[in-house]
């Protein structure tokens, strides 16, 4: 059974506001939901906000992404940077989400709005942090299974409890 609450947390704030200066930051997301998917955007002045995905749950992407909306599932993260030196000093951009809860087909328990982050601060300095499309991600290589290593397979059951109609996840 699925739980859509109706107030997004952010780090333990409901509603939270961030003040922030005029420059580059990185933004690590995590979906704690625990049936909720998310589309994320920035709204500014009305329109979105571009913004680059650097990492996932997989590590950090060998390229940019360059993006104006991020979905995120149920426990998924996301590295991204946002460079808000190009936002008007006093500007309110509101962190939005549009996804329709249950996902992809329900249209009820929408939460629309995240949280809010006002250019408010002045720029402390000089922001010596690289532009996005300046950064050169390093390469990796993806580990490789181990010949002859186990291997596990956990299965994950939603059941209702019955008495208090709310889901118990175990795994098997």
């Amino acid at each position: 059974m699925d739980f859509f609450g109706d107030i997004a947390v952010v780090k333990g704030a409901a509603w939270p506001v961030l003040d922030i200066e005029p420059r580059r930051y990185r933004l690590r997301l995590l979906n704690g939901s625990q049936s909720r998917f998310y589309d994320l955007w920035l709204e500014d002045g009305g329109q979105p906000l571009p913004f680059h995905v650097i990492g996932t749950d997989g590590g950090l992407l060998s390229s940019l992404a360059p993006v104006t909306r991020l979905p995120l599932a149920p426990g998924e993260r996301a590295d991204i940077l946002v460079d808000f030196s190009s936002v008007a000093a006093g500007a309110v951009l509101t962190l939005k989400n549009d996804a329709p809860a249950p996902f992809p087909a329900g249209g009820r328990h929408i939460i629309g709005e995240i949280m809010q982050i006002r250019v408010s601060r002045p720029l402390a300095g000089t922001d010596e942090t690289a532009p996005a499309e300046n950064l050169a991600l390093p390469q990796f290589a993806p580990l490789a299974a181990s010949p002859g290593a186990p291997q596990r397979e956990i299965v994950i059951v939603e059941d209702a409890d019955p008495g208090a109609g709310t889901a118990i996840s175990r795994s098997t």
